[in-house]
C-alpha cells in the first residue's frame, strides 16, 4: 500500500492535468480522500478540475486541509469554487480563511460573474498621491502584496488619480513627488460593467487588462482596482533588487521634488 501511495502522489505532482481527469471519475468522497492525503500537488490538480466537481470535493475535506489547498489556488479559481459551493459550505470556508483573506473574497462575490467587479484582484498595491517616489518604493518593498507592472495612485478620498510603471518609479529621484511622476490619464470601468462588452472586454480572464480600473460611481476605487498582468516571480525579484539600489542612484528622467 505504501508503494501505491508513493506512486499516486508522484503522479499527482508530475502530471496534474492527467491526474485531474482521473480524479474527476472517482466518487466525490474518494476524490476528497485522495487529494486530502496527498502531501503535495493537490492544489495543482484541483485547479485543473471542473469548478463544480472541485467545489464538491473541497466541501468534503476537513477544514485545515481544505484551507491549505485553497491557498494554492489562483484568485480566479477560488472565486469559481466559492460560487459553485452550497451557501453553508461557502460560509464555513470564508470564516476559516479569516478576515484578511475572506473579506476581500466576500466583496468580489457580491458582483455577478464576468463583470469588472467580479474580476478585481483585491490584493493589489495602491499608494497615496502625496508621498515621494522614494517612499512609494519603500512601501512596495515592505508590502506583502504582489509586484505588478503598474502601481496605482489614489487620493485621500480613495479615488484613482493616476498610475505609474515600476520602471518610471525606479528612474525618478527619491525626492520627487509621486504625483509628478505618475500618469494622470487612465481608463476606468464601472464595477458593474460586463466583461465581454465594449472596453470592459479587456477584463475577461483570458485577456487581463493593465489599463482599466474598476471604480464605483464618482471614481472611487473599488478595493485596489482590477485584474492586471503580473511579472513572473523571476522578473519581480529582479525589479525589487533594482529598487533596493535606487536610493543610491540618480538617473531620474521625470518628476518634481516635493
Amino acid at each position: 500500500m505504501r508503494a501505491i501511495s508513493i506512486l499516486s502522489n508522484a503522479f499527482l505532482q508530475a502530471h496534474p492535468e492527467d491526474a485531474a481527469r482521473v480524479v474527476e471519475r472517482l466518487p466525490p468522497k474518494d476524490q476528497a480522500r485522495l487529494l486530502a492525503n496527498a502531501p503535495a500537488g493537490a492544489g495543482k490538480v484541483m485547479a485543473r478540475m471542473a469548478p463544480p466537481t472541485a467545489a464538491t470535493c473541497l466541501a468534503l475535506m476537513n477544514g485545515e486541509r481544505a484551507l491549505h489547498i485553497v491557498r494554492e489556488l489562483s484568485l480566479d479559481f477560488r472565486l469559481s469554487l466559492l460560487r459553485c459551493m452550497q451557501d453553508h459550505d461557502r460560509e464555513r470556508l470564508l470564516q476559516a480563511l479569516g478576515p484578511e483573506e475572506g473579506e476581500p473574497l466576500r466583496t468580489l462575490l457580491r458582483y455577478p460573474d464576468n463583470t469588472a467587479g467580479a474580476l478585481m484582484d483585491p490584493y493589489l498595491l495602491s499608494v497615496p498621491d502625496d508621498i515621494t517616489a522614494g517612499e512609494a518604493l519603500r512601501r512596495m518593498r515592505s508590502s506583502h502584496r504582489p509586484v505588478l507592472y503598474y502601481l496605482y495612485v489614489l487620493d485621500r478620498e480613495h479615488r484613482l488619480v493616476g498610475v505609474t510603471t515600476l520602471r518610471e518609479l525606479m528612474r525618478a529621484r527619491p525626492s520627487y513627488a509621486l504625483s509628478s511622476v505618475m500618469r494622470k490619464e487612465s481608463a476606468l470601468a464601472r464595477v458593474s460593467c460586463v466583461a465581454r462588452s465594449g472596453r470592459a472586454r479587456t477584463f475577461s480572464r483570458g485577456n487581463p487588462s493593465r489599463d482599466l480600473a474598476p471604480c464605483r460611481a464618482g471614481g472611487s476605487a473599488e478595493l485596489t482596482q482590477g485584474r492586471y498582468r503580473r511579472y513572473t516571480p523571476g522578473s519581480g525579484r529582479a525589479l525589487l533588487d533594482r529598487a533596493r539600489q535606487h536610493d543610491t542612484r540618480g538617473g531620474a528622467r521625470k518628476g518634481k521634488p516635493i
